[in-house]
């Protein structure tokens, strides 16, 4: 996780630019399922029942879309992009290619340990991950409270019906706008963890079996809350905040005795 002139990372190319492309198309066509669903019950069947039809048929696609997608992003994409992201990790910890395609100046430290190796990639690791879904929790905050109170003033408006209100309830704390708030601020409160136990780790150094097992349980709560928390990590506020991460990295090197 050097700077950005050093750094290469073919797995975020290969892996996770697919997935945040395929999560943008996720929010366009949740909005557009959205504005469907308001137009269908806005839209007068009597007098309309063709374009009434239509509207029915397109917002049936965009929810079939939307599972689609969705699941192939759950099921394959992220996996998959996990599965080589770990191959990596482990290759440099412990000098043995798993994979073809490695990053370059993506984890700094010259730990010659395999163990000490590992945890520190994983403490650089947990320092990137958790300044990253800070930067992502402030913003969604932000959209979040917005739509929230776009939602309140509808619902106490009493010329609303209930069809609106419902639609409204539908979107703000469905897949994409509460719940997105509600898992970036768990991965951010986990990431953070990880990053105070291994610096933890470092700092009182202890027996190389505690150092082990203490790394090893880690390395698994980080994996599990990019697992669990399904939060994809936003690599232009990564790259944006890269090189104040990396000089804060090297302060805390020297303050931990890492190599």
């Amino acid at each position: 996780m050097a700077n950005r002139l050093s750094r290469e990372d073919p797995i975020q190319r290969t892996y996770y630019d697919p997935i945040e492309k395929s999560e943008k198309y996720l929010g366009r066509i949740f909005w557009a399922s959205v504005v469907l669903s308001l137009s269908i019950l806005l839209c007068d069947k009597a007098e309309f029942p063709r374009i009434y039809n239509a509207l029915q048929i397109l917002f049936c696609v965009a929810v079939i879309l939307l599972f689609a997608l969705d699941m192939f992003v759950r099921l394959y994409l992220k996996p998959r992009a996990d599965d080589m992201r770990l191959k990596d990790f482990l290759s440099h910890a412990y000098g043995i290619a798993l994979n073809h395609d490695q990053t370059q100046a993506y984890y700094n430290n010259n730990e010659t340990v395999p163990i000490r190796k590992l945890a520190a990639q994983l403490l650089e690791n947990a320092m990137h991950s958790k300044s990253t879904v800070l930067e992502m929790a402030k913003n969604t905050r932000t959209i979040t409270l917005l739509y929230v109170l776009i939602f309140v003033a509808i619902a106490v408006n009493r010329s609303t019906n209930l069809e609106m209100i419902s639609i409204a309830a539908q979107a703000i704390f469905g897949q994409h706008i509460v719940s997105t708030l509600l898992r970036i601020e768990w991965t951010r409160i986990r990431y953070e963890r990880v990053y105070e136990d291994m610096y933890n780790l470092f700092l009182h150094n202890p027996i190389i079996e505690t150092f082990e097992i203490r790394t090893i349980e880690g390395l698994t709560k980080y994996e599990t809350t990019k697992a669990n928390g399904g939060v994809l990590l936003s690599s232009k506020i990564f790259n944006s905040n890269n090189e104040e991460v990396s000089k804060e990295w090297e302060r805390l090197k020297l303050t931990l005795s890492i190599l």
